[in-house]
């Protein structure tokens, strides 16, 4: 579980780049997420992605939607289910559908495109046997029963009647919870009664005009608290000793009533339209996917580091060829980290390996020895990794950079290169973190020809 803590900032990207400039979606970036296990699946345009975060595999599309204006709009899997569930919109309406988690076979529609309906959410539960998804337009909670083993329906029952359900997640067996665009948030019982019915602006003392939607609540397993995310920010919330009331409620990263795109910690943080939440499996960090700005972003969950908020770039455009190739500059394209005959990285040229630098400086450097910046993959990748300067676990530029527009183009936030640590086994406590700013280490990279 080390290793999982210790990679999963950066191993979401490979198969997140596949979807760069996917065709026909309106949806600028990542949508849904669900984590389990050891993969993490993602709604991103008109695809969904099954991502290995032991790296055991490479990253592959699970399923993708064609039509006019096709866009995936949510998705979930459980512990132990064979299928994945998700949410698709084509030509303006939305449809729900099944597909293997190991690839095999084709999607299987479970719910079809109705005018009376709009599914907003999807949540996969009990083996994968059943599946509650939100009508927003028809004011209710719907459960499915489906063949785990070839995701065929099986019936349906109207679960609970509730006013406009944004987002369902499965608990267990103690139900689910339901949050709503006038952000409220219910827990129901696996018979669709309500247990507790809280309004979060309330509750948790943010301005009225400042309402939903709630988009996701979700459960520790390990304290019991709940997490949720509204459009700004990601709030903790502690119940009571019989968990009938909300005991507490704090602001873990983010401001409720004010968008932007800023990596930093808790009240400083900045989101822009955030979308959906999940709880990494060791519990050491939530993510959230950034919707106008096309990222997923990283919150620390842990001691001392608590509500701190990193980048995870979802484009990794190459630079441009190093001036001069790795033989040339004597720098060898394998080592025992890395294997990539393609690339190779050394130190920026001076003997002393210099104090931490602009990232205009670092870039200059790297140019005048004939080679480049490495990527933020490449150092994740660990291209870098032992080639001197003990720069492995300290803060390293990238040549990525993270610039952040909304859709309407109006609004740009925190333009900036990645800074991070020099190789994977630094980037829990040094993660891709978007700076303006500021001064970091030199690793140069070059291509072998």
């Amino acid at each position: 579980m080390r290793r999982l803590r210790a990679r999963l900032p950066f191993l979401l990207l490979p198969a997140l780049a596949l979807v760069a400039g996917a065709s026909g979606a309106a949806e600028p970036g990542p949508v849904g997420l669900s984590v389990v296990g050891d993969e993490a699946w993602v709604a991103f345009a008109d695809r969904v992605l099954r991502v290995d975060l032991s790296w055991s595999s490479p990253p592959a599309v699970a399923a993708t939607a064609t039509g006019p204006d096709a866009k995936m709009k949510w998705v979930s899997t459980c512990e132990g289910c064979p299928g994945v569930v998700f949410v698709v919109q084509v030509d303006g309406a939305t449809a729900i559908r099944w597909t293997a988690r190991d690839g095999s076979g084709s999607p299987v529609e479970l719910v079809a495109p109705d005018a009376g309906a709009h599914w907003k959410s999807v949540a996969l539960g009990d083996g994968g046997a059943r599946a509650w998804a939100a009508d927003v337009k028809g004011d209710r909670v719907l459960e499915l029963r489906i063949d785990p083993a070839t995701g065929a329906r099986l019936g349906d029952r109207r679960l609970a009647g509730i006013e406009a359900p944004y987002a369902v997640t499965w608990l267990g067996p103690e139900g689910l919870l339901v949050t709503t665009h006038d952000d409220r948030l219910r827990w129901l019982d696996l018979e669709g009664a309500t247990r507790a019915d809280w309004h979060l602006a309330a509750a948790c003392h943010y301005e009225s005009e400042n309402h939903g939607p709630l988009r996701r609540a979700l459960r520790d397993p390990t304290s019991g608290d709940l997490f949720a995310l509204n459009h700004r920010s990601v709030l903790r919330i502690a119940l009571d000793a019989r968990r009938e009331a909300i005991a507490r409620c704090a602001v873990v990263a983010g401001d409720p009533g004010e968008a932007g795109f800023v990596d930093a910690c808790g009240a400083e943080a900045r989101f822009s339209h955030p979308h959906d939440l999940a709880l990494v499996p060791d519990g050491s960090a939530l993510l959230v996917s950034d919707t106008d700005d096309d990222v997923l972003r990283r919150v620390s969950l842990a001691p001392g580091d608590a509500g701190c908020v990193s980048t995870i770039p979802l484009h990794d455009v190459p630079p441009p060829a190093s001036a001069r190739s790795c033989g040339e500059l004597g720098w060898p394209t394998r080592s025992p980290f890395d294997r990539d005959p393609g690339r190779c990285a050394g130190p920026p040229g001076d003997d002393a390996c210099g104090e931490p630098v602009a990232w205009e400086e670092a870039q200059r450097r790297c140019e005048a020895l004939g080679a480049r910046l490495c990527t933020h993959f490449e150092l994740a990748a660990d291209e870098a990794r032992g080639s001197g300067c003990a720069s492995d676990d300290d803060w390293v530029w990238s040549a990525t950079r993270c610039e952040r527009v909304s859709p309407t183009g109006r609004y740009r936030w925190d333009t900036g290169a990645i800074a991070q640590a020099g190789a994977s086994t630094g980037l829990f406590a040094r993660p891709p973190t978007c700076r303006a700013s500021g001064r970091a280490r030199v690793r140069c990279c070059a291509d072998a020809r």
